[in-house]
Parts: C-alpha cells; sequence; structure tokens
C-alpha cells in the first residue's frame, strides 16, 4: 500500500514514495479496443498515453486482442497488453465492434499480480465485461479513475435513446458510481452525465487535444485540381463516421441554397458508415450529386491534414456531440468553421474562429456557409482558430490534468467513503475493549495496512 504521496519533480516526473522505495507511477488504461483500431476513444488513449509516458509515468493498457495484432508489444512507449476477445459487429445500432470478453478478470487479475499497477483508468462505460475492472479494484483496493467519453444516449435517435438507456440503467450507472474519480471531455458532458444525481463537482473537466505541430496550415492547391476545379471555387468539407448522429442530412438539405448562391462549390465528405448509401441516394434526389464528392475514409493523419489544407470551410451538423475532435484537427489546419450548438461544440468554435447554428435546421446551416463564404478575411478567421488548439487543446496540458487527477485518487485512496460508512458503523457496535480490538483489525482490512 503506497503510504503517500508524490513527489513532483522536473517535468512532471511522477514518483510514489512508499516505505521502502521509490517508484514511477504506474497507470493502467482498460479499454475493449486500442491501437490499430481507429476511433476517437482509441485515439485519445494512444495520444494521452503517449503525453503521460513523456511526463514520466509509465502507462500500460489492457485491451481485447483483435485479429491481426500482437498478445503484447510496446507503442509510442505504452506497453499493451491484449487479451482474448470475441467480436460482434451490431449494423446500425453500435457504431464500433461490441467487444465480448467472458474472462476479462481472470486475465486482469494475473497482469495486475505481475505489473502491480497503481491505479487503474477506464476509458468509458459501454462494454460491460471490461467495466469489471472496477470489481477488481474494489478487490485490490486500487483507485479506479474514469473517463467519461460520451455523454447519456439521450436525443441521438430513438433506438439509441432506447437501449443506451437501459444500458444505463443495467450497467452504466453503476459504473460512473464506482469510481474515485470522474474525467469528462467537456463541460456540456459533465453537466449532462451528472443529470444521473452525481455531484458536479466530482468530476474534473480535461478536454480533448491533438499535437497541433502534426498538421500544417498550408495551403494544398492539388485537392482542388484532382476535383476539377478552379481555385477561387468554394470547398466545404466534412469528417468522421457517416451516421445519423453527425447530422449530415442537413448540410445536404443545406447545399442546394448555398449552390444559389455559389453555383461552383463543392462539398467534400470524408469517412465511411451506416448512412454513407442513404445519403447518396439524397444528394441524387436533391440534384446536387455533381456537388457532393464521397471520399471514404482517410486513416492517415498527413493525408487527411492536406485534404483539410485545400479546402476553405469545415462543416460540422452533428445533432449531439460530447465534444467533436475531427473540429479541433480542422482548426489546426487552418480552416473556419460552421458547426451546430450542441454538445460540447460551443466549447470550441467561438465567433473568433467560426459560427454556430441550431441543430437539425439546414436554413440556418445554409445562411451561416454562405455568410461565411462571403468573407474576405475567411483565412484569418481559420487562423485564429489554430491559434486557440494550440494554447486550447494541445496533450501536454491534457497529461498534466490528468496527472493532477491522478494525485488526487491516490491520496484519497480506493474505499476512503465506503470505509468511513463502515467506521461509523463499527464505532456503533463498539462496547467492550475486545470489540475496540475487533474493529481495529476489520479496518486494517479495509485499507490494507500492514
Amino acid at each position: 500500500m503506497h503510504k503517500l504521496v508524490f513527489y513532483s519533480g522536473i517535468g512532471f516526473d511522477i514518483l510514489l514514495v512508499t516505505r521502502k522505495r521509490c517508484l514511477r507511477l504506474k497507470v493502467c488504461f482498460v479499454n475493449a479496443l486500442f491501437y490499430p483500431f481507429r476511433g476517437g476513444t482509441e485515439n485519445h488513449m494512444l495520444e494521452l498515453g503517449e503525453a503521460l509516458v513523456k511526463q514520466g509515468v509509465e502507462v500500460h493498457v489492457i485491451t481485447g486482442q483483435l485479429k491481426g495484432t500482437q498478445k503484447t508489444e510496446t507503442i509510442r512507449g505504452i506497453k499493451v497488453h491484449r487479451i482474448p476477445a470475441q467480436v460482434v459487429k451490431i449494423a446500425g445500432l453500435y457504431p464500433p465492434p461490441l467487444v465480448v470478453c467472458p474472462d476479462f478478470l481472470k486475465y486482469l487479475r494475473v497482469i495486475d499480480e505481475k505489473e502491480k499497477f497503481d491505479l487503474f483508468h477506464l476509458h468509458g462505460r459501454w462494454f460491460p465485461d471490461f467495466t469489471l475492472v472496477r470489481k477488481h479494484c474494489e478487490e485490490t483496493n486500487k483507485p479506479l479513475v474514469l473517463t467519461i467519453h460520451n455523454a447519456r444516449p439521450n436525443g441521438i435517435s430513438p433506438a439509441y435513446t432506447l437501449f443506451g438507456s437501459a444500458y444505463e440503467l443495467a450497467i452504466g450507472k453503476a459504473v460512473l458510481k464506482s469510481a474515485d474519480e470522474l474525467i469528462a471531455v467537456s463541460k456540456w458532458t459533465r453537466d449532462d452525465v451528472a443529470k444521473y444525481k452525481i455531484p458536479k463537482n466530482r468530476f474534473k473537466v480535461i478536454y480533448n487535444a491533438i499535437n497541433a505541430n502534426e498538421f500544417s496550415t498550408k495551403h494544398n492547391s492539388n485537392v482542388k485540381k484532382k476535383l476539377g476545379m478552379k481555385p477561387s471555387d468554394p470547398l466545404l468539407v466534412w469528417v468522421g463516421r457517416v451516421i445519423e448522429q453527425k447530422g449530415l442530412k442537413y448540410l445536404l438539405q443545406a447545399l442546394p441554397t448555398v449552390l444559389k448562391i455559389f453555383p461552383t462549390a463543392k462539398l467534400l465528405i470524408i469517412g465511411t458508415g451506416t448512412s454513407a448509401k442513404k445519403l447518396q441516394k439524397q444528394a441524387k434526389k436533391l440534384g446536387i450529386s455533381d456537388a457532393v464528392v464521397f471520399y471514404g475514409a482517410e486513416n492517415n493523419r498527413k493525408k487527411l491534414n492536406g485534404l483539410l489544407n485545400g479546402c476553405d470551410l469545415f462543416v460540422f451538423p452533428s445533432i449531439w456531440e460530447p465534444f467533436g475532435l475531427v473540429i479541433i484537427e480542422a482548426m489546426a489546419s487552418g480552416l473556419p468553421v460552421v458547426a451546430a450548438r450542441t454538445g460540447g461544440i460551443p466549447e470550441i468554435v467561438q465567433s473568433k474562429n467560426g459560427w454556430l447554428v441550431r441543430p437539425r435546421n439546414s436554413k440556418a446551416l445554409a445562411v451561416a456557409i454562405a455568410t461565411a463564404l462571403k468573407r474576405k478575411d475567411l483565412r484569418k478567421i481559420g487562423l485564429n482558430g489554430r491559434k486557440i488548439v494550440e494554447k486550447k487543446f494541445n496533450w501536454t496540458k491534457a497529461a498534466r490534468e490528468t496527472i493532477s487527477v491522478y494525485q488526487k485518487a491516490l491520496i484519497k485512496g480506493h474505499k476512503k467513503k465506503s470505509a468511513l460508512k463502515v467506521l461509523l458503523k463499527i464505532g456503533r457496535e463498539l462496547k467492550t475493549p475486545r470489540d475496540a480490538i475487533t474493529a481495529i483489525k476489520r479496518m486494517k482490512k479495509i485499507w490494507q495496512i500492514n
């Protein structure tokens, strides 16, 4: 048991002080999916993990073993442990694959026995087997930190709301309430999840981030050339998973109005998903197929940056978005933004770097796009966004704030709250000196005091 505490040396090199020795802080991320699977949460884990390693933290990941991946490896200084799991795809309902691992606890116990982690950091609550890390934390009296990447599943679609709410009732809420420290990726996410009767002071808001130096703002004229466009022709761009949640149908509905003002404009859609075919049919029905380019997925960051550098305006009309990582990637590429005023997006897009519109409103979206394209200082507005990213959404800042959460979790310990309840109960039961001795033994066991 770590008696206390921390020494924060130069460069945030974190040390734990035990009775006999000093050790670097050893953290274990837990999630069903990890790199090379590419998703918002998985990218967050990779980038945050690397940033924590640079700050002197030893970072491990326990995740499901997908086909073609190694059982153990080190990626960007992060030690990855993959355990046997099955992948189940539920088309249209569950965007990432559902990863099932019935023996998760067994593997977790073996790995922890060998590595002796100081605390566990769970990313998300949507993979039931992996949320059982909370049970292991109860057994070992180790702190559990939970990053909430998603808010309540309300307002996306009737199916998501129904099944998501049922899951929250059965499992999700228990996972949230079992964590010793909660991290939310935006203030809106915190406020929304707090509606589960969780006090807001239990949350620490740590924004998602990117490495801005990996994104150039240099204009790329080749993009418009390949699309048969002139340099002066407006090119809009959208990036993400092509699913209902992203509100793309409203963007397509807005495009005919935009084309009346800017007849040579085009929309570049980068991404794949379950709504792609439906949207292609919608574009054809609206008579705008020639103005919409379905590019497909682009997972190479350098190539994606190059595509963004060839565009004039990033448009993001999501109807539900806890944060919006692709927005800050576009901002880092020097693009101004038109986005829906929903979820955590207003915490990213400001009047200095873009425009916000009512969600699910194609008319408002069209007006904002036209307004933006008429601006002669559009490039300057985009570069303002780059400055915001560099200052507010960088991984060094996120890593330092995460370390402060780890410090708090370790100082408090895992069972202080529940142990206090037990202590009060024991106090009411004390009648004789023998009862006092028994009580001390019980408290030692609770706090694992040697």
